[in-house]
């Protein structure tokens, strides 16, 4: 394709994308990250300049990634991880309410081992074996694993809070960082050099030096740190963008929105059409042209 030059099947990509951007803040920010989810990229934008880029896995399909911009307060380095609730009720309960019959030994909490995590029951530590699991009450339950090497986040998690309860973190799972499409999981998108990343944003708002996230990530456990200037986090799903060299770049429809926008737009199009229509016709000099017709009709 010749540069600028754009193909008969991009014109309505462009046109959904172009609507998109009308749903973004005003004002994006001097310094912002920016997460593409159709593009599995994240990027740390300073000015008009992308000054550091990672890949990402985002949520596949059934649990995606949602569009959105909050503002990222703080990161946390070898965190511990409070099970989110999808997961509780679609992975750990099923396991957990599994027997309950006086024939049934199955130790039911091997789930709660096998994956380290701990019982707290209104914030306080319990046994799991001794709670009825079929009764109890899950909104005063929470299940967490403590910071380590099998640490489902990582050695760092960025906090933007946010009405989605979703954060950028680390993963142990390295796997899908070499595939071309990055799409499993739940909503959380997950970053690929988290350290790297930690460092380019603590060095501008901190001027810390590359060592001492290193002495954070290597020795630290669950160890927050506040932003001294908070930084706008906007989460996007574009499917085309114009890169800095003019160039038109596509990507996938991972979670098929594209079609949706562009019914909308359409049935956007044919209201404003029908609205300007009836607007017409009840303009003053479109009944007196009415009436003059009436008059000289024979």
């Amino acid at each position: 394709r010749a540069k600028g030059e754009i193909e008969p099947d991009d014109l309505e990509r462009l046109l959904v994308n172009i609507e998109r951007w009308r749903w973004m803040p005003d004002e994006l920010g001097t310094r912002y990250v920016w997460l593409n989810t159709p593009e599995f990229m994240m990027h740390v934008v300073k000015g008009d300049e992308i000054v550091h880029s990672e890949k990402t896995v985002v949520g596949e399909r059934r649990y995606a990634t949602p569009v959105f911009s909050a503002s990222m307060d703080s990161m946390v380095f070898n965190p511990k991880w409070t099970v989110p609730p999808t997961i509780v009720r679609e992975d750990l309960l099923p396991k957990l309410r599994k027997g309950g019959k006086w024939y049934d030994r199955t130790d039911n909490t091997a789930v709660l081992k096998q994956h380290r995590l701990k019982v707290y029951y209104r914030g306080r530590r319990v046994d799991p074996k001794k709670i009825n699991w079929k009764k109890v009450n899950l909104r005063a339950i929470s299940f967490v694993q403590p910071p380590g090497p099998k640490n489902y986040l990582g050695k760092v998690k960025f906090l933007y809070p946010n009405k989605h309860v979703v954060y950028m973190h680390d993963t142990i799972k390295r796997e899908p960082f070499k595939e071309d499409v990055r799409a499993e999981g739940h909503h959380c998108p997950r970053v690929e050099n988290p350290g790297t990343v930690a460092a380019v944003l603590l060095a501008e708002d901190k001027g810390w030096e590359k060592s001492k996230i290193d002495e954070l990530l290597k020795n630290s456990k669950d160890h927050e740190v506040d932003l001294d200037d908070p930084i706008p986090v906007h989460t996007t799903y574009f499917t085309a963008v114009v890169d800095a060299d003019g160039e038109l770049q596509t990507f996938g429809d991972i979670y098929k929105l594209d079609g949706v926008v562009a019914r909308a737009l359409t049935e956007a199009k044919k209201a404003s059409q029908a609205s300007l229509e009836a607007s017409a016709r009840q303009l003053p000099w479109k009944k007196e042209s009415n009436a003059s017709l009436a008059v000289s009709s024979p």
